[in-house]
């Protein structure tokens, strides 16, 4: 019936055009919420910091603890080496650990809190080949 078609679409979410079933949460990690997949076609063309430095719990810039959001066609991936690193994109929040990376969406706002003593961590950013140059400062990086 029109009435049962309606209620189940009112328990669904639209994400990319597709009806989602909506999620609730217990806790406030999200267990059951899926992280983003990296496109297959990105090519990845920098990371902070450099080659065999780490972020850590006593050294996470500003930049990165308030919301913060990469650029048009910029995809970012956090790789925890060591710890946990609490990752906030909304109103979800993910633990990453070195078995659980966290992937970043372009333009979408997201913040990281350290959970733990030994952390150490790298942000990853990847773009599409050919999608021009890339023009990102990054505050106190």
């Amino acid at each position: 019936s029109q009435t049962s078609a309606r209620a189940e679409e009112g328990s669904r979410i639209q994400m990319n055009n597709v009806l989602q079933p909506r999620r609730s949460f217990s806790s406030s990690v999200a267990m059951n919420m899926a992280m983003p997949e990296l496109p297959d076609d990105v090519v990845k063309y920098s990371q902070v910091p450099t080659l065999d430095k780490y972020f850590t719990n006593d050294f996470i810039p500003a930049g990165l603890r308030k919301d913060h959001s990469t650029k048009d066609g910029t995809w970012g991936v956090i790789r925890v080496n060591t710890g946990k690193l609490e990752y906030i994109v909304g109103d979800e929040t993910f633990e990453l650990s070195p078995s659980k990376p966290g992937v970043i969406e372009p333009n979408v706002k997201h913040s990281v809190k350290s959970l733990s003593d030994d952390l150490e961590f790298v942000v990853e950013f990847y773009r599409l080949p050919d999608s021009g140059p890339v023009d990102e400062k990054r505050e106190g990086l």
